[in-house]
């Protein structure tokens, strides 16, 4: 399959190169398994023993410890203890093994396994994905090119000097000319489509759509003013996208022209949203025929993808991993038919018991034979008397010496209709197995089938607990190399895509010079001056500037940092039951605390005044601390307001992040939290008013859920079985409402809606596989892209920075943004190295300004430099000194370019100052050969 299939080679070679490395990993694990199995076994082995009464751990020294039970995950023996603790890698009801640990051995079980979490399922599983992504980067493309730069040029808008005309064929200009004279109507549509307040409005009606599709709820009386207005919309928006599509076709043509309407893929989209929607309006009508296809009003909200550049990129990605996600879905398909065949082999028809009410009340007697079923001719006359041999389907007469029954026939006599599924989960056919091995690939439910086959003993027998559990090691090996590297592979795919087009972007991919200019360059981008804090006159305000002021005091902030840790210690000391003695101290150290954070503030605001609300971290602080005390105050004269009081004193607790503010690693983490933000109807036990699908709040919530993986196959399974007398088209009456149950109002007609069928596996897997194993991994690659973003670089950090803003603001007090160009020496002079020099060398200061680096900065027609191009010239010269030949210009095209030109005065107006320098010279020269004239003058 893959010799001629190129993109699946290529795959192949990557999985290739990974082996080594993927064995080095499984070592590791089998290595943390083995430690953290033999401490499991030293803390918990025979500790999990509960009673059936009260549920309470019994000691291995009382009496009724035999009789006690054990649930199935525990640590009893180094098999289960290893199997316990791959259980909790996949993170399969990991709390659960938690509190049976909690009650049994107390904090020290919830430190063990805590850990085991934190060390096992957030470090060294996640290095499995770190290989995968270390040898995408380095492996072959995976993207198809041809693709790639159509797509590129797809985001790029041309404007040719030839006017707003656009090029067509002769047929069809013969065919546009009828439109109007010279075309002026075709004309006068390409520059509405063009017009940004024309795509602006467009954007505020797919928001209004959007929303009216939202809102919409199918079990509305239809005779209601919200359904009529909601049709009514319908029809508004209806005629607005069908006229948008009109003037883009009349202005753009139609397909046959270079840059057709239909063309653009997006376009595409569009075209298809105006079709579904006429469609729609003919399905509104009772009992229509078409009324299934307003299913598609649902693709309305994608137009707003095209609206937005950096969603637009990420859904790009999305479009692109399509080919490489088929190869990783063939992969994982015939990885998947060679373990369901093995399944399939050895466990077909096995998943079944006898169970249910009436098999509750058979005697132990019964239970034992129907268990293990022996000889006819062996049981006694009353044991005989048991089975009613005139029963359908009790086959007694067959059960002879050489044909010992099975436990379904037993069950079939006894008790018949009981013989039911253990799982829903089967592999009773290559089908069903590669279905079962699927959904257990998510990790969620997995533990139950792999109980149901241990449990098992043959086709038609009665399951008996732990009868084999060597099918354990079968659903580790499954997981380990399915769910942990075959899956996985959707991760690699993806991620590299979205890092090959954002790699692109620019048209040419960077060098490592580049990536180090372009980091430092996007670290400088981010500067602002800071207005020039002068000391005050005042005895108690220059006091109080004293105290705040690093310069003058580079104690006060360390010590309030201290304040911030301990009232945050302190508000987590609190607990259910603590003495009156203990709330007392907390609270008169909440009272001392909430003074010092007061001081504080009211310390900056008399020593910088206006200048305090600046700093947005002031600001910060102050909501804070005028929450903390309006707080006090309820709780002083209004005691019995308690909830209000306890939510402000949370807001206390964010005091702590401004520990982000000192600490350089909680800043690059806060900071990549912050870039990454904009960036990403029957009832039944499972299906209830909490999980359904009858609203789109409600909707959104539960497709949340499953997102995460959290019993969507379950959810799947209780939509498929239609319900007994279910209605598939209910008609609405109303006289007799609608409702879902009778206290929802009187005389109305309970809704008892049929299961899905087939249909709920087709929805479920593929939502699944697009959201849990692409859409979600594309949030991997931003958040990844967005750490790298956030990175303050290895040429600067952020105190050379705060160095040049501050310096900046001697020259720069009121924060215009610009200096004199002639004050640039003085900066250079002032500013501590490795930007400056930080002494007064006038010599050396002319050497940096030589520097061709420097000589680019553009100066103004006032003759001032802007802060941003003088930081961005200092610190491409630095970064040109520590790269050397390394150092590459990014190219034109390149984002950060862009922002750095938007910045610049206009051509007809700017200078270097190298020009400025070389005009001054020339000037101070022509007044030197002037004096040196006057002075032979003079002389004469």
């Amino acid at each position: 399959m893959a010799k001629k299939w190129q993109s699946l080679q290529s795959l192949l070679r990557t999985i290739a190169s990974t082996m080594y490395e993927i064995g080095n990993f499984a070592a590791l694990l089998i290595l943390f398994m083995f430690i953290y199995s033999l401490v499991g076994m030293q803390l918990l082995a025979n500790r999990l023993r509960f009673s059936n009464d009260s549920g309470a751990a019994i000691s291995i020294s009382e009496e009724a410890f035999p009789a006690g039970s054990t649930p199935r995950s525990h640590f009893d023996n180094f098999f289960w203890s290893m199997v316990t603790t791959f259980q909790l890698l996949t993170g399969e009801n990991w709390n659960s093994i938690m509190y049976d640990c909690w009650r049994a051995r107390g904090w020290i079980a919830v430190l063990f396994i805590v850990s085991l979490i934190v060390i096992g399922v957030f470090i060294v599983m996640n290095l499995f994905l770190a290989i995968l992504l270390k040898n995408f980067e380095g492996s072959e493309s995976l993207v198809d090119q041809k693709k790639l730069d159509h797509v590129l040029e797809a985001q790029e808008v041309v404007i040719t000097d030839e006017g707003m005309q656009p090029t067509r064929s002769s047929t069809v200009q013969i065919l546009w000319a009828k439109i109007g004279k010279d075309n002026s109507f075709r004309l006068f549509c390409f520059k509405v489509v063009e017009n940004s307040k024309f795509d602006t409005a467009m954007t505020v009606i797919i928001l209004a759509s959007s929303v009216s599709l939202a809102i919409d709820n199918p079990l509305r009386d239809p005779q209601t003013i919200m359904v009529k207005a909601i049709q009514v919309c319908d029809m508004v928006f209806t005629g607005v996208f069908v006229g948008e599509v009109t003037a883009k076709v009349l202005a753009y043509g139609l397909l046959l022209e270079k840059n057709a309407y239909l063309r653009n893929g997006w376009n595409l989209l569009d075209f298809i949203v105006a079709l579904v929607s006429i469609v729609n309006l003919a399905s509104l009508g009772p009992g229509n025929s078409l009324k299934a296809l307003r299913t598609l009003r649902v693709l309305r909200p994608l137009r707003m993808v095209k609206r937005l550049p950096e969603l637009k990129v990420v859904v790009d990605a999305l479009l692109l991993s399509v080919p490489s996600v088929a190869d990783v879905a063939v992969l994982c398909a015939l990885f998947f038919l060679v373990f369901a065949s093995f399944g399939v082999n050895f466990l077909k028809g096995t998943f079944y018991h006898c169970s249910g009410a009436s098999f509750d009340h058979l005697v132990s007697e019964q239970v034992d034979y129907l268990t293990n079923p022996f000889d006819w001719d062996l049981l006694t006359s009353d044991q005989q008397a048991w089975f009613d041999v005139d029963e359908a389907g009790c086959n007694v007469s067959m059960w002879v010496a050489s044909t010992i029954p099975t436990s379904k026939e037993v069950c079939d006599c006894l008790v018949p209709g009981e013989w039911t599924f253990v799982v829903p989960q089967n592999f009773d056919n290559v089908l069903s197995g590669i279905s079962t091995l699927f959904e257990i690939s998510t990790t969620e439910g997995w533990t139950e089938v792999m109980y149901a086959a241990i449990d098992q003993r043959g086709i038609e027998m009665q399951p008996i607990e732990n009868s084999n559990p060597k099918w354990a090691l079968f659903f580790i090996c499954f997981l380990i190399f399915g769910a942990f590297f075959m899956l996985e592979l959707f991760v690699g795919v993806t991620i590299d895509n979205f890092n090959k087009i954002r790699a692109s972007t620019g048209r040419s991919l960077m060098t490592e010079g580049q990536k180090n200019w372009a980091k430092t360059q996007q670290f400088v981008l981010k500067i602002r001056p800071m207005r020039k804090v002068q000391r005050p006159n005042g005895p108690l305000r220059a006091k109080c500037f004293d105290i705040v002021m690093p310069d003058s005091n580079p104690y006060f902030e360390p010590i309030i940092t201290l304040c911030i840790v301990l009232s945050s210690t302190l508000a987590a000391s609190r607990s259910f039951g603590d003495s009156d003695d203990k709330l007392h101290i907390i609270r008169y150290l909440n009272l001392a605390f909430a003074f010092i954070f007061t001081a504080e503030a009211v310390t900056k605001f008399l020593a910088l005044q206006r200048n305090y609300f600046d700093d947005r971290w002031n600001v910060f602080d102050c909501c804070i601390v005028c929450g903390t005390n309006v707080g006090l105050l309820i709780g002083i004269f209004q005691p019995s307001a308690a909830s209000i009081i306890n939510v402000i004193r949370l807001g206390r607790i964010c005091r702590i992040f401004r520990l982000v503010r000192t600490v350089k690693g909680l800043r690059t983490l806060f900071n990549t939290l912050i870039i990454s933000l904009p960036s990403f109807i029957c009832n039944n036990d499972i299906l209830n008013d909490q999980a359904n699908f009858r609203s789109f709040g409600k909707a959104m919530l539960l497709l949340l859920r499953f997102s995460t993986g959290e019993n969507w196959n379950g959810f799947m399974r209780s939509m498929i079985n239609d319900n007994q007398g279910c209605e598939s088209n209910p008609v609405y009456n109303p006289e007799s409402p609608w409702c879902l149950s009778n206290e929802d109002a009187p005389n109305c007609t309970i809704l008892n809606g049929c299961g899905a069928g087939f249909l709920a596996y087709g929805y479920f897997y593929t939502f699944t596989l697009l959201v849990s194993f692409v859409i979600l991994n594309l949030f991997v690659g931003i958040v990844l892209e967005a750490f790298e973003t956030s990175d303050e670089g290895d040429i600067l950090n952020p105190e050379d920075l705060d160095d040049f803003t501050s310096k900046w603001a001697q020259f720069d007090p009121a924060a215009t943004w610009f200096i004199k160009a002639s004050d640039m020496k003085l900066l250079l002079m002032t500013l501590k190295p490795p930007l400056g020099l930080g002494v007064r060398n006038i010599k050396k200061v002319d050497e940096i300004l030589d520097d061709p680096c420097l000589q680019e900065i553009s100066v103004n027609q006032d003759g001032n430099v802007n802060i941003v191009h003088a930081a961005t010239a200092l610190a491409k010269r630095l970064t040109v000194q520590k790269l050397g030949n390394d150092f590459n210009e990014l190219a034109e095209s390149h984002p950060l370019q862009r922002k750095f030109r938007a910045t610049r005065p206009s051509n007809d107006e700017s200078q270097t100052l190298d020009e400025i320098y070389l005009e001054r010279s020339k000037k101070k020269l022509r007044i030197l050969r002037a004096m040196v004239k006057l002075g032979k003058a003079s002389a004469i």
